[in-house]
């Protein structure tokens, strides 16, 4: 936790977007960066947060938990995940204050997206009618070939978290699940390397992968930002 405001975060992403190939994981969290409220700060904020998502940079972990960011921030994201340059893996979104539009227009995205496997909603305002748009979203997911292996849901508005099916889970994340994080890096690398086998099928292609890589295959070679 530190101070770092919508200048700040401006000024990090439009830097990674222009030369990052090794940093891989970015988390940001309880950081007042989505807070401000002059109108053009937020149309050059939210302008740059698509942009970070969408260009292709080496990010797979980006964490935005407490950061003020809500449904107009959510929609955005949502439109940058449909990039085929997006390359995240990993969507740290946890206390903010999500609702069931932001959760829809970020669904909307998810739907087109082939990279994200691991999503952290809790401690929102998702309803029941959120939840049931992310059960449908995971539903068109698995029906083409890329399945998301996560979505935390604790302390949302949900009637009944027991209602929650398939990867959908009543519980917050922790940095013990960055083990997850690494796991999903390793098997993007092992996809994306050179020495990668040409017959890969289709779900895996190259044509089907961001085209930014880091430099190397090594993970020694990537690095790591907590703010």
């Amino acid at each position: 936790q530190n101070r770092v405001g919508s200048d700040g975060f401006i000024a990090m992403a439009t830097s990674l977007v222009m030369c990052n190939r090794t940093l891989l994981f970015l988390d940001l969290g309880r950081n007042p960066i989505f807070t401000t409220t002059n109108d053009e700060a937020r149309r050059n904020l939210l302008h740059t947060l698509g942009k970070l998502i969408s260009e292709p940079t080496a990010l797979l972990f980006l964490g935005l938990y407490s950061t003020g960011l809500g449904d107009e921030e959510c929609c955005v994201i949502g439109k940058a995940l449909t990039s085929v340059q997006c390359r995240l893996c990993f969507l740290v979104l946890g206390q903010n204050g999500i609702t069931d539009i932001g959760v829809t227009e970020l669904c909307r995205g998810l739907e087109r997206n082939t990279t994200v496997k691991y999503l952290e909603l809790s401690g929102n305002q998702i309803t029941n009618e959120g939840v049931e748009v992310i059960s449908k979203c995971l539903q068109s997911r698995d029906q083409q070939g890329k399945p998301l292996q996560r979505v935390w849901m604790k302390d949302n508005r949900a009637a009944d978290p027991r209602r929650y099916t398939g990867c959908i889970v009543d519980a917050v994340f922790t940095y013990s699940n960055m083990s997850d994080v690494i796991e999903t890096y390793l098997e993007f690398e092992k996809l994306t390397s050179p020495t990668s086998s040409s017959s890969s099928s289709p779900a895996t292609s190259a044509a089907h992968l961001p085209p930014c890589q880091p430099t190397s295959p090594s993970t020694a070679d990537g690095c790591v930002c907590l703010l």
